[in-house]
């Protein structure tokens, strides 16, 4: 495979470029732990979104309540892509033997914080997802369809690094409960945010 090096991070493409690098077979290119974190940045900022309109159709009083959630979830979308520019990097650091062998847990740092990073943007939509927007609703329920898939995902990317010795077990196990928090979370939302005009 070619072995290629980036002139700057992932997080800074072009969402049409981003995709063309995931689509090379090279090495180093951003595969399924950066693609999820990407993902999950996507949502923090489609959540920014629903704070925003609710914010714009909300009660006198809880526009600023609005606005504190919404640089919360703006501050989540910019974690999640440094998580997912790290993971290429960690993957970098692995192929390249520049991270001591003792230490593996670093390898598996980025989908950790990925995984957990899901989990509290799950929870902050939670926290607002009676309360949203009408016109927003929809987009609540997707956040918690995309969410949870999302967590699926990282936990079987990681697993399959578990089978093929570059994983850390430890961190799997934390890494599935992250994904068993995501679940309830986005259940939770999905209950808060039904819409009873065409939801049973």
């Amino acid at each position: 495979m070619e072995m290629v090096h980036m002139d700057k991070r992932y997080v800074e493409y072009p969402l049409a470029d981003f995709c063309k690098e995931v689509a090379r077979p090279a090495i180093l290119s951003p595969s399924g732990g950066a693609v999820i974190g990407v993902v999950g940045a996507m949502l923090a900022s489609l959540a920014e979104l629903v704070a925003r309109v609710s914010e714009h159709h909300s009660v006198p009083g809880m526009s600023e309540e609005w606005r504190g959630m919404a640089d919360e979830f703006r501050e989540w979308t910019e974690r999640l892509l440094r998580f997912a520019d790290q993971d290429v990097q960690d993957a970098a650091s692995i192929i390249r033997e520049e991270e001591d062998p003792v230490c593996i847990r670093k390898r598996v740092a980025a989908p950790a914080k990925i995984a957990s990073g899901l989990v509290k943007v799950l929870r902050l939509v939670e926290r607002i997802a009676e309360q949203a927007d009408a016109s927003v609703r929809s987009d609540v329920r997707a956040i918690a369809h995309l969410g949870r898939g999302a967590a699926d995902a990282i936990f079987e990317i990681e697993q399959s690094d578990i089978v093929r010795g570059g994983g850390d077990a430890m961190l799997l196990v934390r890494i599935g409960e992250w994904r068993e928090e995501a679940h309830r979370a986005a259940n939770r939302i999905l209950e808060k945010a039904r819409d009873d005009q065409w939801q049973n």
